[in-house]
C-alpha cells in the first residue's frame, strides 16, 4: 500500500513549496474577503441605527431599518434582543397604523421564541400574525405566517397539523404568482 505521507528523511520539493504559497495565498484572500465584508456590514448596522434613532426620518424609513437590524444583526444571534427591538417596530407600526408591518413584528417576534425552541410561543406570536394578515386581506403576510406555523408544528412533532400549514402557506403563494423554491 503506498502511503501520501511523507516521512521524516524526504527532502521538500520546489513542487511542495509552491503548494504551501498557494495555500497561505489562499487563505489570505479570504481573510481579507471576510474582514470586508464585516466592516460593509458595520457601516450598513451604523446608517440603519441612525435612521431608526432619528425621529425626523419618515416613520415608514424607521420602520425598515429597525426591521433590517433586527432580521440581520440580531434575530438569529440574539433572539431575545430581537423580541425587545420588534415591540419598539410593533408600538411604532400601530401607532402610525402600518398594518402590514403590525403583522411583520409579530413574525418577529414568533421567530424569536422559535430559534430559542421556545414553540409554544413562538405559535402564539404566529398566529396573532396570521390573525391580522387575514384582517386586513394581506396574503403574502397570510402565506408567510401559514409557513412560520408549519415549521413550528413540525419542530413540535406535530406532522399532520404542519402538513395543512404547508398546504395553505403554498397555496396562497402558487394564489400570489410567487413561486421561488419550486421546482
Amino acid at each position: 500500500m503506498h502511503s501520501t505521507l511523507r516521512d521524516a528523511t524526504t527532502p521538500y520539493t520546489e513542487r511542495d513549496a509552491l503548494n504551501f504559497y498557494n495555500v497561505k495565498k489562499l487563505v489570505l484572500l479570504i481573510l481579507i474577503v471576510i474582514v470586508s465584508n464585516t466592516g460593509e456590514a458595520q457601516v450598513n448596522s451604523d446608517s440603519l441605527w441612525n435612521i431608526w434613532k432619528n425621529k425626523t426620518q419618515t416613520p415608514e424609513d424607521r420602520i425598515l431599518a429597525i426591521d433590517q437590524i433586527i432580521y440581520n444583526n440580531y434575530l438569529f444571534v440574539k433572539p431575545d434582543s430581537a423580541f425587545v427591538l420588534a415591540e419598539f417596530m410593533y408600538a411604532l407600526a400601530l401607532e402610525k397604523k402600518f398594518e402590514k408591518n403590525i403583522g411583520g413584528a409579530l413574525m418577529i417576534m414568533g421567530g424569536s421564541f422559535y430559534i430559542r425552541s421556545e414553540y409554544d410561543s413562538a405559535l402564539k406570536y404566529d398566529n396573532l400574525a396570521w390573525n391580522h394578515f387575514i384582517e386586513i386581506d394581506e396574503k403574502r403576510g397570510q402565506a408567510s405566517a401559514s409557513g412560520n406555523m408549519a415549521n413550528i408544528l413540525t419542530a413540535q412533532g406535530n406532522y399532520q397539523k404542519g402538513i395543512e400549514y404547508y398546504t395553505k402557506s403554498l397555496e396562497l403563494h402558487e394564489s400570489l404568482g410567487y413561486k421561488r423554491g419550486q421546482m
